[in-house]
């Protein structure tokens, strides 16, 4: 059997994928076409039942007044009365009076003072009402009340003039409310060739307000005039509506040509590893230039990967990414965030440099935040109160890194006496972490204050702010830490027992190295990073310790010391920029309705775009054909 070569096959998947990207396209472009197509059609059905409905309620209104005028009284007042309240009751509106002859107005409930007298006959309502024709109606003074459409309405028997108050458009307000088209009743203006027109009713405009018309639909009803003009209709498609039936499109179209387009992709890697075998070279120790070419490819990956899931929703990639970078890095209040929540995340991220290159895997960086969080709010809530700011602060902090240090020491421990799995076991302890905070912050710990939300009262100190950037004077401390982990690392004994170590645990042993030592300081040296940045964060952004009050801070800095390739120095600038990404991310979550979860896709993308470049420039990966060498 003759195998095709692998030319052919890559000549017909690229095919393949043009013509995918080609349906999905031009499926997408026919289907948009047809929402206005549907939407007029639509539009026309409204606008043809919102007409009938109002020409219901108002041949309700015409019929219920003409079925009672035979019966109008011509007597006394208290006769009038009784009828006008009896064609209340059918009617269902708020009130109902008459203007007699002399100026004099009758009320259907005679009140126990005396109004001013009130000569209402120089009224358009009234002048309008004594020129219609017996039997008819005149329609003014339109009312949005609480969603539904009122108006006032008069009419004329013999020579008296009734004037009823706020009458229900029931069916008419019902119709009205349509959140797919834009629905107006206006009253066109007397002159001819003028398209404007006053607002009578509309779901969009208000009562009163001038439009533009273009298309309308009149309305003609027989005894029924409207004082402000002659009526129509006016309708047009909701853009909103638009947008979103065009964006449900797109989402449809882009997830059925991406789909096609993976399973092309999938068919080609299998048919690709049956001719081709990867074969992994000898592990080479990366180069600086390697190394920050690995931390920015995973950080456009992760872009690229974020704009593909925006596109999937149905949204621009441009906008989306435009509007994520220029909010964490180019706005007043995007900085102050991100530089605020690069605080922990940068200090963790260091402290993690130290575990990491020593070979050990710290994924409790969470937890050990928290323990710093916990000590802080119990030292200096409940037993430093009353000492001096300067004291109650510098005995914090020491014990705040002394509770992230013991928070970690327990897994090193367990590591190099007993080979526990340290990531199990500092993975395992930030559960315990925010269960121990649950319990403090609705149990024992609750304030007294606030009855509502699980927090605790306020820290006693805060570390102010800077002016000229309005964040807290914490930020200052990350080059402190940064330089400090840095030398240790760099210049220090332990640095050379901690690299010796993470490049080999028997060649470290043999070489003299006290690796298990060297393990349990690195590891508690990491914690107590962690459980200050707890302290700090506490005194200078969060002051109470509630529930949730880390987003899992702990979490991103491992990425952010993968970034920076276990480089203090580098952390200094990743910490802030990684957070400023998410930051942004943040921001779409509220402006484009993205779903949180995509904050933690972007983190897990970076995070496994950093170890399979930088695990692609070490092995130097290459394809032989099989049966060859």
């Amino acid at each position: 059997m003759i195998e095709t070569p692998m030319k052919r096959w890559n000549a017909l998947f690229v095919a393949a994928l043009v013509a995918a990207v080609i349906l999905s396209f031009f499926g997408y472009k026919r289907a948009s076409g047809r929402i206005f197509e549907t939407g007029t059609k639509a539009l026309t059905e409204v606008l043809t039942e919102l007409r009938s409905s109002l020409e219901k309620d108002l041949f309700i209104a015409l019929s219920q007044i003409n079925s009672l005028v035979l019966e109008t009284p011509e007597g006394t007042q208290t006769e009038l009365r009784y009828w006008m309240q009896h064609l209340l009751d059918k009617l269902g509106a708020a009130d109902v009076y008459c203007v007699l002859p002399n100026g004099e107005s009758v009320y259907t409930y005679e009140l126990p003072f005396a109004l001013p007298p009130i000569d209402e006959r120089s009224e358009d309502w009234y002048q309008r009402a004594k020129e219609m024709k017996p039997g008819s109606i005149v329609i003014f003074s339109w009312k949005d009340v609480r969603g539904r459409y009122v108006v006032d309405l008069a009419f004329r028997v013999r020579d008296l003039v009734f004037r009823v108050s706020e009458y229900p458009l029931k069916s008419f307000s019902e119709k009205l409310a349509n959140d797919k088209i834009r629905l107006t009743l206006a009253a066109l203006s007397s002159k001819e060739n003028v398209k404007s027109a006053v607002v009578l009713a509309s779901n969009v405009y208000k009562s009163g307000a001038g439009i533009e018309i273009s298309q309308m639909t009149p309305v003609n009803l027989e005894d029924v005039g409207f004082l402000e003009g002659k009526p129509a209709i006016v309708g047009e498609l909701e853009p909103s509506w638009i947008a979103q039936k065009r964006q449900g499109i797109r989402t449809f179209w882009t997830n059925l040509g991406l789909g096609i387009v993976i399973g092309i992709l999938v068919l080609w890697i299998f048919i690709f590893f049956r001719r081709y075998r990867l074969i992994l070279r000898s592990p080479l120790s990366l180069t600086i230039a390697q190394q920050a070419l690995s931390s920015t490819v995973a950080i456009f990956t992760a872009l690229i990967m974020l704009s593909l899931l925006v596109f999937m929703l149905g949204r621009s990639p441009f906008e989306a990414i435009k509007e994520m970078i220029a909010w964490a890095f180019f706005t007043r209040a995007g900085i102050i965030e991100t530089l605020t929540r690069s605080v922990p995340v940068t200090l963790i991220a260091t402290g993690l440099c130290v575990t990491f290159e020593a070979g050990m895997w710290n994924i409790g960086g969470e937890g050990q935040f928290i323990l710093g969080a916990i000590a802080t709010t119990g030292f200096s809530v409940l037993l430093l109160k009353d000492w001096p700011s300067l004291a109650v602060l510098i005995v914090t902090l020491i014990v705040a890194a002394l509770a992230g240090a013991l928070w970690a020491l327990g897994p090193a421990l367990m590591k190099v006496k007993l080979g526990v799995n340290e990531i199990l076991s500092t993975l395992m302890l930030n559960y315990v972490a925010l269960k121990l905070l649950d319990y403090l912050v609705y149990g024992p710990w609750k304030s007294a204050k606030v009855k509502n939300f699980p927090l605790t009262d306020p820290v006693p100190v805060t570390l102010g702010k800077i002016k000229a950037l309005n964040v807290h004077w914490g930020v200052l401390s990350i080059p402190i830490v940064v330089l400090i982990v840095w030398f240790l690392m760099r210049k220090a004994v332990f640095g050379f027992e901690w690299k010796a170590t993470g490049l080999g645990f028997e060649a470290a042993r043999q070489s003299g190295v006290p690796v298990q030592k060297s393990q349990v300081l690195a590891l508690s040296l990491s914690g107590a990073v962690a459980g200050l940045a707890g302290a700090i964060h506490m005194f200078g952004a969060q002051y109470v310790l509630q529930h949730g009050f880390s987003p899992g801070y702990g979490y991103t800095a491992i990425i952010v010391a993968f970034i920076s390739n276990l480089n203090p120095i580098a952390v200094l600038f990743a910490g802030p920029l990684i957070t400023g990404l998410f930051v942004g991310n943040a921001r779409l979550e509220l402006t484009m309705g993205f779903p949180v979860s995509v904050s933690f896709l972007v983190q897990g993308i970076i995070l496994v775009s950093v170890i399979l470049i930088r695990n692609l420039f070490l092995h130097r990966p290459k394809f032989v054909k099989r049966g060859g060498t």
